[in-house]
């Protein structure tokens, strides 16, 4: 720990013998240090976008959202490689200044090489070196997701070290007649070799440190689902077993459709910015507490956990601060709508987040929601060719829960409500378009919470179900 830390240990023996004999655990103290700075950065970048969030909406009203983030993003990146040099004691910079002095003299010896590189100074390829190496780990910080901050420096870290048993196991010291005193790489070269530096790579054997953080690919069971198309008079019911298919989470105005599988990036947008007249009371219904958390904080975690689904936006009005504040602690985007009626907030967060691919659209009144669930209703929109989908939930549910239904309607000879949920075309968001139908009994889409009572029945609900279980 000592030797790739700046952490101090007591030693009897020589310092760098123990270093070399016990170099197979190097993979094991990189996956340590990477966690550290991981854990350290996802901390700095909720603070800082908290921070810099509450600056933006206070004194600018949210007016320079892009700004702030791009100000907290680098503040957070910065402060990450500070911390991680403090972590390392500034032994990965030294060493890349010593190879650097090394490689800038072209026309030397082996000798003269490894006398400068264990000289005290710093040449101008060696500062370049440095400089670049670190810069570029600025760049990597930068540029990783937050969510995934901790895998991703887990990794760079082991795989840094595996380098270096690597290079001891596979690589050569400099004749004997070269060294002097300072030469103790023949030290690690001679113990990894004796005890195998394959030995090395089995902590990482089964890569838990190098999985993506991405659940694998998995069924999910056989859920029964009636889509229907709304423009044609066609309908089937049918039993599929679902399948995730794995993704990267991507730019949310791109759409990518992979080769000989359609499969699209997808943005949820959380309409959040009600009055909540039926709700009553002074309470912001998205930040009503349902088992311990507010809604929508429930609701930007089941849009977290689809596998589908890559950004989580949150659209908010001047009714709604409080919920813009949470969403924002909840590290999503958050876009401010005039409050002018629900489609023409929709129509106005679309533009302001200038979207170009398929929006689901989500309600903050689903305490039941799942990322699973999400992912089945995307999976039946893929399906379904068509540029929008709407879930509608049979009137017949409501009862079969004891809950009302809000506005029901007829449709098709049918009595149904509104889910909440919807996927829309963002390119087309001024036109009409046409859409597939899926009607959804699942509880899910039918706790819809519109009042103090249908919050209580959901709390029911699932207090009841994890009885059951």
């Amino acid at each position: 720990m000592a030797f790739l830390t700046a952490i101090p240990f007591k030693m009897d023996e020589s310092f760098l013998d123990i270093s070399a004999r016990f170099m197979f655990l190097f993979p094991v103290i990189g996956a340590i240090i990477g966690a550290l700075v991981g854990a350290y950065a996802l901390f700095t970048n909720k603070v800082l976008f908290l921070l810099f969030g509450a600056i933006n909406t206070l004194i600018f009203s949210g007016s320079h959202e892009l700004f702030f983030e791009f100000a907290a993003k680098s503040f957070a990146s910065v402060m990450t490689v500070a911390f991680l040099l403090v972590i390392i004691g500034l032994q990965h910079t030294d060493g890349l200044v010593d190879v650097g002095n090394a490689l800038g003299i072209r026309k030397a010896s082996l000798k003269e090489k490894m006398d400068i590189a264990h000289v005290w100074t710093v040449t101008r390829t060696g500062a370049f070196l440095a400089l670049a190496v670190s810069f570029f780990t600025l760049m990597l910080i930068f540029l990783t997701e937050t969510d995934v901050i901790i895998q991703s420096l887990i990794v760079a870290e082991v795989a840094a070290k595996l380098a270096m048993v690597t290079t001891a196991w596979q690589g050569t010291s400099p004749p004997q007649r070269l060294e002097d005193k300072r030469g103790k790489g023949r030290s690690f070269i001679d113990f990894m070799r004796k005890n195998h530096g394959f030995v090395g790579y089995l902590p990482c054997s089964q890569h838990s440190p190098l999985r993506s953080h991405r659940r694998a690919a998995c069924s999910r069971g056989n859920i029964e689902w009636r889509i229907h198309d709304s423009v044609g008079q066609k309908s089937f019911r049918g039993r599929k077993r679902g399948h995730i298919r794995r993704h990267q989470r991507g730019c949310p105005n791109v759409c990518v459709a992979c080769a000989g599988d359609r499969e699209l990036y997808i943005v949820a947008l959380i309409m959040a910015g009600g009055k909540g007249t039926r709700f009553g009371g002074n309470t912001e219904k998205p930040m009503a507490q349902f088992m311990g958390k507010p809604l929508i904080r429930r609701v930007i975690e089941a849009t977290k956990e689809s596998e589908k689904i890559a950004d989580t936006i949150v659209a908010v009005t001047s009714f709604s601060p409080k919920t813009a504040r949470e969403a924002a602690e909840a590290s999503v985007k958050v876009v401010e709508t005039d409050g002018q009626g629900y489609h023409a907030d929709l129509q106005q967060a679309v533009q302001a987040a200038k979207l170009k691919c398929p929006v689901l659209i989500v309600s903050a009144d689903l305490p039941l929601l799942t990322g699973e669930f999400l992912d089945e209703v995307i999976e039946k929109y893929e399906e379904s060719g068509k540029p929008a989908l709407t879930v509608l939930v049979p009137e017949e549910a409501f009862r079969m829960y004891g809950i009302s239904a809000a506005s029901p309607f007829e449709y098709e000879g049918k009595m149904y409500a509104v889910s909440g949920i919807n996927i829309i075309d963002a390119q087309r968001i001024l036109e009409e378009q046409k859409q597939a139908v899926v009607v959804s009994s699942r509880p899910e889409a039918v706790f819809t919470v519109n009042s103090t009572e249908d919050l209580e029945s959901a709390k029911n609900y699932l207090q009841q179900t994890k009885r059951d279980k």
